[in-house]
Protein backbone atom coordinates (compact mmCIF):
# COMPACT_ATOMS: atom_id res chain seq x y z
CA UNK A 1 0.00 0.00 0.00
CA UNK A 2 3.01 2.50 0.56
CA UNK A 3 4.68 1.81 -3.14
CA UNK A 4 0.76 2.99 -4.23
CA UNK A 5 0.48 5.96 -2.11
CA UNK A 6 -2.24 4.70 -0.18
CA UNK A 7 -0.28 4.37 3.09
CA UNK A 8 1.28 7.48 3.80
CA UNK A 9 2.89 7.34 7.10
CA UNK A 10 3.05 4.08 9.85
CA UNK A 11 5.11 3.24 13.04
CA UNK A 12 4.22 2.70 16.28
CA UNK A 13 3.23 4.66 19.33
CA UNK A 14 6.50 6.15 21.50
CA UNK A 15 5.11 4.22 24.69
CA UNK A 16 5.08 0.83 22.52
CA UNK A 17 1.15 1.13 22.91
CA UNK A 18 -0.24 0.61 19.51
CA UNK A 19 0.55 2.35 15.85
CA UNK A 20 -0.94 4.76 14.01
CA UNK A 21 -1.29 4.48 9.80
CA UNK A 22 -2.10 7.45 8.09
CA UNK A 23 -4.08 6.58 5.19
CA UNK A 24 -4.74 8.81 1.24
CA UNK A 25 -8.00 7.64 0.54
CA UNK A 26 -11.05 9.44 -1.06
CA UNK A 27 -13.50 8.77 1.33
CA UNK A 28 -14.63 6.44 4.39
CA UNK A 29 -16.17 3.91 2.34
CA UNK A 30 -12.82 3.79 0.60
CA UNK A 31 -10.95 3.20 3.53
CA UNK A 32 -13.95 0.71 5.27
CA UNK A 33 -13.18 -1.67 1.53
CA UNK A 34 -9.29 -0.95 1.89
CA UNK A 35 -9.59 -2.54 5.55
CA UNK A 36 -11.94 -5.40 5.01
CA UNK A 37 -9.84 -6.45 1.83
CA UNK A 38 -6.64 -6.51 3.37
CA UNK A 39 -5.73 -9.65 5.18
CA UNK A 40 -3.32 -7.85 7.90
CA UNK A 41 -6.52 -6.40 9.90
CA UNK A 42 -8.31 -9.82 10.19
CA UNK A 43 -4.83 -10.82 11.79
CA UNK A 44 -5.34 -11.97 15.85
CA UNK A 45 -4.02 -9.26 18.08
CA UNK A 46 -4.20 -6.36 15.28
CA UNK A 47 -7.26 -4.35 16.47
CA UNK A 48 -8.23 -0.81 15.09
CA UNK A 49 -9.55 1.21 17.94
CA UNK A 50 -10.05 4.36 16.28
CA UNK A 51 -10.72 5.87 12.78
CA UNK A 52 -10.51 9.62 12.21
CA UNK A 53 -10.29 12.23 9.45
CA UNK A 54 -7.52 14.17 9.35
CA UNK A 55 -7.18 17.30 7.53
CA UNK A 56 -3.09 18.22 6.99
CA UNK A 57 -2.27 21.38 5.90
CA UNK A 58 1.42 20.86 5.49
CA UNK A 59 2.41 17.91 3.36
Amino acid sequence: MHGRGVVRAAGPLADDSGAVIVFDVPDRAALDLLLARDPYFATPGVTIRQIRDWQPFLT
